[in-house]
This record gives C-alpha cells, sequence and structure tokens, in this order.
C-alpha cells in the first residue's frame, strides 16, 4: 500500500490529470445521458456517444463500455475522449456505463451496478435502437474485469453479447500470474499501487480474489464466449492477466486475438490513438461495417462503359 497516501488524495490526482488533458472529444457525436434508479434514491447516469451519419431510423451495432477506474476513482472525462473517438472511427453507437466506486461500495457492489445496467438496455433495446444482433463488450483495466465477468454471466443468463473487447483487463485479483513481469515491471504504474486499489475494492480481504465471481481467470466455464479481442501494453503492468486468460479462453475453444502495443504502459488506453483505431477496425470487422470498394480494374471497366456505348452494351447478357 502507498504510504501516506489517502483514497481522497489520489482521486484529487486522477481529476487533476483529467482538468490537465489537452485531447478533446470527437466532434462528429452525439452524446446524451441515460440514467438508472438504484435503492436509496442513488441513480447512476451512462451516456450514449452516437456518430452523426447513424441514420436515424434504424437499430445500431452497440458497444457497453466500462471505463478503468481501479474500482475507485472517477474517470469520465478520460472516457468522454476515448468513447466519443470509438464511435466515430466504428460506425458503431457507444454506451459509456458507470458505476459506484470502492472503498464505500466494495465488491461485488460495482459489478452488480454495471450488470444492472447491461441488463436494463438490452431489456429496452429497441428503445435505444440497439441491433440485439451486434452487441459489443468493452472495458478498460478494471473495467475490463468487470467486462469479462459480465460476459461470462450474459452467457448464463442468454443475454445477446456477440462480442468482446478487452483492453488490459484485471482478470486475476489473487496477482498470481506473473510470466510477464520482467516486461511490468517497466511500467510507472506501481505493483504497490495495484495492490492497494484491489485491497480497497474487496475490503481488506472480506472477498476471496480467486473467486470465479471476482477474477474471470478462475472461471471453471469458459467455454462458448463470444470471439474475445485483447488489447495491452508490451510494458503494461496487467499484461500476464491479458495473456494468462487469453490462454484459458483459447484451452476453452473461444476465438481470440491480441493486439500488445509496442513500448507502451497501462496508461496506453488513455493517450495512444492507436488503440481507438484498432478496436474500431476489429468492431467494423466483426459486425460487417465495412464498405467493399470496387477494385480498380472494376473502376476501369466502369469509365470504358461510360465512354463506349457500344462496350457498355456489350457487357449486358
Amino acid at each position: 500500500m502507498p504510504l501516506n497516501y489517502t483514497i481522497s488524495e489520489h482521486r484529487k490526482f486522477i481529476l487533476s490529470l483529467q482538468q490537465k488533458e489537452k485531447r478533446i472529444a470527437a466532434k462528429n457525436v452525439i452524446i446524451s445521458p441515460l440514467f438508472f434508479s438504484l435503492e436509496n434514491n442513488n441513480r447512476l447516469t451512462a451516456f450514449i456517444y452516437r456518430p452523426f451519419r447513424l441514420a436515424s431510423n434504424k437499430l445500431y451495432p452497440t458497444v457497453l463500455h466500462i471505463r478503468g477506474t481501479g474500482y475507485n476513482a472517477d474517470a469520465r472525462y478520460y472516457a468522454y475522449i476515448t468513447c466519443s473517438h470509438l464511435a466515430e472511427k466504428s460506425s458503431c453507437q457507444v454506451i459509456d456505463l458507470d458505476h459506484r466506486l470502492a472503498p464505500e461500495y466494495p465488491c461485488p457492489i460495482g459489478f452488480n451496478d454495471v450488470y444492472a445496467s447491461i441488463k436494463s438496455i438490452i431489456k429496452n433495446s429497441e428503445q435505444l435502437k440497439i441491433d440485439p444482433e451486434k452487441i459489443a463488450i468493452s472495458g478498460y483495466s478494471s473495467g475490463g474485469n468487470f467486462a469479462a465477468l459480465a460476459a461470462i454471466q450474459a452467457k448464463t443468463d442468454k443475454l445477446p453479447i456477440s462480442l468482446q473487447l478487452l483492453i488490459s483487463p484485471i482478470t486475476d485479483l489473487s496477482r498470481n500470474l506473473k510470466k510477464y513481469s520482467n516486461f511490468e515491471k517497466k511500467d510507472s504504474f506501481p505493483l504497490s499501487l495495484a495492490q492497494w486499489f484491489i485491497t480497497l475494492y474487496l475490503q481488506q480481504g472480506a472477498s476471496n480474489p480467486k473467486s470465479p465471481l471476482i477474477s474471470p481467470y478462475w472461471s471453471n466455464d469458459l467455454t462458448n464466449l463470444p470471439p474475445t479481442y485483447f488489447l495491452c501494453g508490451e510494458f503494461d503492468r496487467f499484461r500476464s492477466d491479458s495473456e494468462g486468460y487469453r490462454n484459458k479462453l483459447a484451452k476453452a475453444h473461444v476465438w481470440t486475438h491480441m493486439s500488445v502495443f509496442k513500448k507502451e504502459n497501462h496508461s496506453f488506453f488513455w493517450h495512444n490513438i492507436r488503440v481507438i483505431e484498432t478496436m474500431a477496425t476489429q468492431l467494423r470487422m466483426s459486425f460487417n461495417l465495412f464498405s467493399i470498394p470496387r477494385s480498380i480494374t472494376q473502376k476501369r471497366i466502369s469509365e470504358k462503359q461510360e465512354k463506349s456505348p457500344d462496350l457498355k452494351k456489350s457487357n449486358h447478357i
């Protein structure tokens, strides 16, 4: 645990980083709030990011995204940037999900908030203009942990999740995965800070970090999960988690793909636009959102047909 560092100070530090952020959100995106009621008159606020170019009378491919919070600090402005650009580049609508934070709301409250939101969104998919055959779930860091757990639970509940994108997910909260520890030591994100986050979330050992309800890596049944893309940095603090969970999914015959970003650490998702571009490409390929361009040969034939009526006529059977 970091010495002389309180949760209040940590939250102020994360807020200050976001206030200094110079990047801006994508401009060609409509952003609207979505509210979820909780007990004791509390509520969560999600945000829908929808590209301007999407037609208003159709159902959209949709990404349900869980931002990285370390379980304990709001990162809404970073999500504002990443989700808006992901929506613009992927031609999908992106819904940024919220959850209550530890240590005030310890495990499993954060995950329960996220999963309840996912069920409510899917239940109201037609109202939210969601194509039920094109729903992806994504998450970064602690959000990746929640996304992976949600995909497993969605399989049991028969919810239509057809794809998951896990960006440097925390998949083993027991911290037993260390295959890439020599790479992880180069990350500026210290191991002690990661362990502190997990301790706050699990409330000093009140929850078993090897429980499959907390760490997806320890799940006993990973079969029949949706195709899964992993993205992580070469020197990522949680690279072992990504690689380890990917191997377990592969053994369970789940289709996987891993993108490792050279010389990047755990914060790569917040500052490297190539990550967003890679995710957008993966979504467009998976949901068949690419328009198929005419080949150069086809274009030349078309041009010749326009210039020569005889040629144009001869190509009709």
